[in-house]
């Protein structure tokens, strides 16, 4: 009886050691999880801030190069003068015979400048805008010319304007005017204004790539701690001590 009370005390001695030092386990994984918990969080905070500090320099970056710097001594230099207008020229007529008399309006000339009114190529009549730009010039088809539509132009030295297309009376179809275009220099302030946007539109992209980069790390990295933290969980003496502990009731 003497050696099964000893043994039985030895038992609940080697169970107690191992609860404790289960119990002391848990409260250092759990001291761990509250330590990964704050980590996490300023993670969180540091990678929002990163965010929205990038993309505050996205937004502001545009201006910031587009803003006129002006030299100490010699002051800001003088601002570029707007573009000129575009050149616009229409007809009076859509469809005409041969030899008759067609009027070309261009507006938006400058001022004095040489006009002349070609059709397919080739110049038909020219004339001298105004000073504001206006010319009026009278033109015909040519005789014997190939049936169907002609592209009319006003051309100048300094632009080139589509007046639309007139279209023989032999073969009594007509087409729609086309639209005016515009100067090289209006096309090149447009295209401008695309790239800035477009500059703008990648640099939110980037920034949004990089977050998702740094969380789907994070994610990845939090996987394995999980993993590794099961797998330890797996190895701890927990099942020891309950089976010391059942033989020692036993």
């Amino acid at each position: 009886m003497a050696k099964i009370g000893q043994t039985r005390a030895f038992v609940q001695a080697l169970a107690g050691c191992a609860n404790r030092r289960v119990r002391g386990d848990r409260v250092q994984a759990s001291e761990r999880a509250r330590r990964h918990s704050v980590a996490s969080t300023q993670w969180w905070a540091r990678m929002l801030v990163a965010a929205v500090m990038m993309v505050g320099v996205v937004a502001v970056a545009p201006a910031v190069s587009t803003a006129q710097v002006c030299d100490p001594a010699y002051g800001c230099d003088p601002e570029e003068p707007p573009p000129p207008p575009p050149v616009t020229c229409t007809l009076n007529l859509t469809t005409a015979s041969a030899g008759q008399v067609i009027t070309a309006s261009v507006a938006g000339a400058p001022a004095a400048a040489g006009v002349q009114i070609t059709v397919d190529g080739s110049a038909r009549a020219s004339g001298t805008a105004d000073g504001n730009g206006n010319a009026t010039i009278g033109f015909t088809l040519p005789t014997g010319g190939t049936p169907g539509s002609h592209a009319v132009f006003a051309v100048g030295s300094t632009f080139s304007a589509s007046c639309g297309t007139v279209t023989d009376a032999a073969v009594q179809s007509v087409q729609e005017t086309q639209q005016p275009t515009t100067s090289g220099t209006r096309v090149g302030n447009a295209g401008g204004g695309s790239l800035a946007r477009t500059g703008m539109e990648i640099g939110l992209l980037l920034a949004i790539a990089v977050v998702l980069i740094l969380v789907g790390q994070r994610f990845l990295a939090a996987a394995r701690r999980r993993r590794r933290r099961r797998a330890r969980a797996r190895n701890t003496p927990t099942s020891l001590a309950d089976r010391l502990s059942e033989g020692a009731s036993s």
